[in-house]
């Protein structure tokens, strides 16, 4: 878990280095901070992406999420799906739980692209059986989109640090 990735801006050539090597770390940092605090949204997917496809769990999770946010719902879904096939339901909760941690300490704003993103995924309204305290896989992509839009506004507040 990256805890204050906005540090990084205090180690500009530790950085470079770290990425020309391609250290996934690096880039899922910088990805984070390119997003989120420099208002670089292109630079910064494509940062969480060099770190989602070399396997970092947590710049997947964010990659698939931001996809889903901005438009490219289904592209981000199948990120999602094949994450949570991959390392299974619980690491994929701890998974957000490191990502909202580290985002707690950058800018995040709520943006009109993600209200609409989150309003088309809305599941049907008795998509599962009543009383199941939980998501089906028809709407388990809105599940996790619907805490990233809250956490953008600001409504769930990141985990304590473990």
């Amino acid at each position: 878990m990256v805890e204050r990735p906005n540090i990084s801006y205090g180690y500009g050539r530790m950085m470079e280095s770290l990425l020309a090597s391609n250290n996934l770390d690096a880039h899922y940092v910088k990805g984070m901070c390119e997003y989120f605090d420099l208002g670089n949204p292109v630079l910064g997917l494509y940062h969480l992406r060099i770190a989602s496809k070399g396997a970092h769990k947590e710049a997947k999770y964010l990659y698939g999420v931001l996809l889903m946010a901005t438009g490219m719902i289904s592209k981000g879904k199948k990120i999602l799906s094949k994450l949570t096939e991959d390392i299974g339901l619980e690491s994929v909760e701890t998974s957000w739980d490191n990502v909202q941690a580290s985002l707690s300490h950058l800018t995040v704003e709520m943006k009109e692209v993600y209200v609409d993103s989150l309003i088309s995924m809305e599941p049907e309204l008795n998509c599962h059986p009543p009383g199941v305290n939980t998501v089906c896989y028809k709407c388990y992509h809105a599940y996790l989109m619907t805490e990233f839009f809250e956490m953008a506004l600001g409504l769930n507040p990141a985990p304590a640090a473990a």
